[in-house]
């Protein structure tokens, strides 16, 4: 069980396994539905993911009453167990007093950072009326993640139906691993695709340790996927080019169009191959049910022409259909995550859910999931650019998750980033890449200068260089397969030079890239050139001629501030920035224009359309004076910038079809 945590340290380079996560990770609540516990199957896979926890630093909560005590387990802590929901005097068998007795633990000393649920646990649906008078319920584990809020089932009839107080915000995380829905009642049994052991319990058994086999198959590095997503954005969507997995991910590719205009690019059939191939992340943003994932395709009227991807083959969905479960699936999916943003995914209370149908399988030991991340409602997730950045930055999943979904981050006040039906399925301890290794430099305690940690990095086959707090007088030249980061409190300032073409940091022909947490300063803060496109994010950009400015290249470029300079972001030479999502406040630029695009260039700021019209851009732009906005030479196309800020909403301050004045 004991990982290798710390590889070999040669020439000042830091390689660090990804899994590391310290002496004291806080106390985790394991919690199993006692008539599953009985099962040996369980109970092995349960050992086998409590010695997990354990080798990376957490501790398992010890319960005083109705407790199984976990085999082959040296340390201390064992697993609540608890009745499955409503059973008739069944323990803790009504989410009322689950949550209660989740929160006892979580007021105790010593910090509780998370629970798992294993099999049938109460469901803490949340009931609501529409506007015709029509109750409807979800299931919302965001009611066992919250410890500060009140939650009130006022009608006692098992369902929350009134919240208060800080409720919003989520303190600890909580993972399900819930397979009985996709179980046969018995052996003749077709509307379920999974049967072993000769019964219901023996077979959930089984998908529970196999589930926990391969986690352990994954942290010990010998279930790996190579380091790169899929982004899947369905026609019709709004979709936002990379939805924030750019952060997490320079190897990606993206299929669909990210506008929403309808093509015949996104199809189940295509998907299904995809799911097929070698990825270790995938980014599903289309339109779903609980038992499937379905497509538009041109000409089918708002119909479902491209067809669906189901678990189990015999639901009913659009036709055609492919199926990921059962003993001969269309496809065996491949990806250990999936970023699921699609309608009621995650539905665990519903027969043959799709997002348990990407995890779990009572034999195969090398294919399925490990995680999946999805919706129990109709909903979609608000902005996923934090959780991504949150992932790259070594958070778990679950503090990824929580840390990213609190009222007040970034630039939606009163706004959480996930919708109010998000959930984890599968283990929330999980970093992304464990098992692969990564190169880490730090400047200044190891490389007295940015550029000499950066070279080492590439020379090394890629890396991160960490940039503690300061000035650093330089111009640095980026190169391929390398991130800049600026870490710790206190401004991390790049100050390239005030004479004519100063450059603070440059990209030629770079991709794979970002430079993220900087001050930035110089002729050109940054430049971008000859077909580049890294990710640049949360840098002040100020007092430049040019803040960016971008040949023939096209980064994506979210959440910096550009203040002060004569040109904020100038475009030239077909560069066609991706920035839908963006969150940059572009403000008070002096020469004139916050965004000048010239020679075929244009920015993705956000297509309004009609099927979405509350969408968001998200990015701000002030100006005074005669400044403008955007200022696009006549050589440019159409620049969709609807839905963002405008200070002052003035049509005169966006110019197209000049000369440069």
């Amino acid at each position: 069980m004991v990982r290798r945590n710390l590889l070999t340290i040669a020439s000042a380079v830091l390689l660090i396994i990804l899994a590391t996560t310290g002496a004291d990770a806080g106390r985790v609540l394991l919690i199993c539905n006692k008539d599953l516990w009985n099962q040996s199957n369980c109970q092995t896979g349960i050992s086998i993911y409590a010695n997990n926890l354990v080798d990376d630093g957490y501790t398992i909560v010890e319960n005083s009453n109705h407790y199984g005590t976990i085999p082959n387990f040296s340390s201390s802590g064992n697993v609540l167990l608890v009745a499955k929901h409503d059973e008739s005097g069944g323990y803790l068998n009504n989410p009322t007093d689950l949550r209660g007795y989740i929160k006892a633990r979580y007021d105790e000393s010593g910090s509780l950072v998370g629970c798992v649920l294993v099999g049938d646990v109460a469901i803490p649906y949340w009931e609501y009326k529409d506007n015709e008078g029509t109750w409807h319920w979800y299931p919302l584990d965001i009611a066992y993640m919250d410890m500060d809020g009140t939650w009130t089932d006022s009608d006692n009839n098992g369902k929350f139906d009134s919240r208060s107080g800080d409720y919003q915000n989520s303190e600890i995380w909580v993972g399900r691993i819930t397979a009985s829905r996709l179980v046969k009642t018995n052996a003749t049994d077709t509307a379920h695709p999974y049967w072993y052991g000769g019964s219901k319990l023996a077979t959930e058994a089984k998908i529970v340790r196999n589930y926990f086999e391969r986690n352990d198959a994954y942290r010990e590095g010998t279930l790996t996927r190579p380091h790169k997503a899929l982004i899947y954005n369905d026609d019709e969507q709004i979709c936002d080019g990379t939805n924030g997995v750019d952060y997490l991910y320079s190897n990606y590719l993206i299929v669909g169009n990210a506008e929403g205009t309808e093509d015949n690019t996104t199809t189940a059939a295509d998907y299904a191959n995809r799911l097929g191939q070698d990825y270790e992340w995938v980014h599903n943003h289309s339109h779903g049910e609980p038992t499937h994932t379905y497509f538009h395709t041109p000409g089918d009227g708002g119909g479902w022409g491209g067809g669906s991807l189901v678990g189990w083959i015999n639901v009913s969905a659009p036709t055609p259909k492919y199926s990921i479960a059962g003993d001969s699936p269309d496809v065996q999916p491949k990806p250990l995550f999936y970023f699921a943003d699609n309608c009621h995914t995650a539905r665990y209370d519903k027969d043959n859910y799709l997002g348990g149908c990407y995890l779990f399988h009572p034999t195969v030991t090398d294919r399925y999931g490990l995680v999946t991340i999805g919706h129990a409602k109709k909903s979609y997730a608000r902005d996923e650019v934090p959780f991504y950045d949150k992932l790259f930055k070594r958070k778990t999943i679950g503090e990824a998750f929580i840390e990213s979904n609190k009222t007040g981050s970034y630039a939606d006040p009163g706004l959480s980033i996930f919708s109010d039906g998000m959930t984890i399925l599968g283990d929330p301890t999980l970093r992304v890449g464990m098992g692969h290794s990564v190169a880490s430099f730090q400047v200044p305690s190891q490389y007295s200068t940015i550029q000499s940690a950066v070279d080492a990095a590439y020379s090394a086959g890629g890396g991160i260089v960490y940039v503690s707090p300061g000035t650093y007088e330089e111009q640095v030249t980026m190169k391929n397969g390398v991130c800049l980061v600026g870490v710790s409190s206190g401004t991390k300032t790049i100050n390239g030079g005030s004479g004519y073409g100063a450059v603070a940091v440059s990209f030629n022909n770079v991709t794979n890239s970002r430079v993220t947490g900087f001050t930035l300063s110089g002729f050109v803060a940054i430049d971008c050139d000859n077909y580049s496109t890294p990710t640049l994010d949360h840098n002040t950009i100020n007092n430049n001629t040019y803040g960016i400015f971008c040949g023939y290249s096209s980064p994506a470029i979210h959440y910096n501030t550009f203040t002060d300079n004569e040109t904020g972001l100038s475009l030239q030479y077909s560069s066609d920035p991706e920035m839908r999502n963006g969150y940059n406040v572009i403000t008070q630029n002096t020469g004139l224009r916050g965004i000048y695009c010239y020679d075929l260039s244009e920015p993705k700021l956000r297509k309004y359309q009609a099927a979405h019209p509350t969408s968001q851009g998200r990015n701000e732009f002030h100006a005074s004076g005669s400044a403008y906005h955007i200022y696009a030479s006549s050589n440019c196309g159409t620049i969709w910038a609807q839905k963002n800020l405008w200070d002052p909403e003035d049509a005169t301050k966006i110019y197209h079809g000049g000369s440069d004045p």
